[in-house]
């Protein structure tokens, strides 16, 4: 994961240890994403990243003008569950202008990063980490 400032993030706390809890199971987080949580992003934050939608197998542009901090006592309201695999538990990540999220696929080995179609459900891959979700991020010019 490339250093944060560069996107004009500040780091405003140490790193803490964070997990998600549902039900039975327990999620460690990634380091890469613990990291990120100690840092804020600049006020008006516009990122771009490309990705291939996957039902068209086209190039798509996504955007993050938010992105989600959590704290030990609000993270585990926060999962969601893909509604055709109740196995499948995402943690929201960040958002975009529309009101789209990008997310932490949890029950995933490496934590990947995925976009699930607002309209269709469909669920496309972004990447296979945290930190290479971070490094595909651009700073959109206004």
């Amino acid at each position: 994961m490339r250093d944060l400032s560069t996107l004009g993030f500040t780091q405003i706390r140490e790193v803490c240890e964070l997990s998600v809890l549902t039900g039975e199971q327990q999620f460690k987080l990634p380091d890469d994403y613990l990291r990120f949580l100690s840092y804020e992003p600049p006020e008006d934050l516009n990122l771009s990243f490309k990705f291939i939608e996957s039902t068209t197998s086209q190039e798509w542009e996504g955007q993050v003008i938010e992105f989600l901090h959590y704290t030990a006592s609000d993270i585990n309201q926060a999962v969601v569950a893909v509604p055709d695999n109740p196995e499948r538990i995402l943690l929201p990540i960040s958002v975009d202008a529309g009101g789209n999220y990008s997310y932490m696929d949890l029950t995933s080995a490496s934590k990947q990063i995925i976009d699930v179609g607002y309209e269709t459900g469909a669920i496309s891959f972004l990447a296979e980490t945290f930190g290479d979700f971070i490094d595909m991020l651009q700073v959109e010019d206004e």
